[in-house]
């Protein structure tokens, strides 16, 4: 399962262009778990449950459910681009409808299972997504 995580993380971090989620978090896109004291904005991905589906051959297909935490100072921030709900749109205009490449796979697709969950989480804001990963072995 780590080759979906590796293949997640090459997606979110390849555009570093203005304006994109890269650009929106500072480039604060952690597996599993952020510095302490990391400076918001920045966003968690974590495995929350994963299951390789395989019968008597191909195809093979791993599903794999992964939660973002977003968290900043703001939930919305006028004429800004770190607000939680603007970073969580580009996070969501990143991932949906879109093939994702897993190394050893023929195929990798992103489903939203849930967005824009949201809490107070001592000093910081908390958006939390979770997306469904599903990739798929042929041969």
């Amino acid at each position: 399962m780590q080759d979906i995580l590796d293949g997640l993380m090459t997606k979110l971090t390849a555009d570093q262009t203005s304006g994109t989620l890269w650009d929106k978090l500072g480039g604060r896109i952690h597996d599993t778990q952020a510095p302490q004291n990391q400076t918001k904005p920045f966003m968690v991905f974590s495995l929350v449950s994963g299951e390789p589906n395989e019968w008597f051959g191909p195809p093979v297909t791993q599903v794999v459910l992964v939660d973002f935490d977003i968290y900043t100072t703001k939930l919305v921030d006028p004429g800004s681009t770190t607000g939680a709900g603007v970073i969580e749109e580009a996070l969501y205009d990143l991932l949906r409808n879109f093939d994702l490449t897993v190394s050893g796979h023929d195929r990798g697709a992103v489903k939203f299972l849930t967005r824009s969950a949201r809490f107070v989480d001592e000093e910081a804001i908390r958006i939390t997504d979770r997306i469904e990963i599903m990739a798929t072995q042929f041969a």
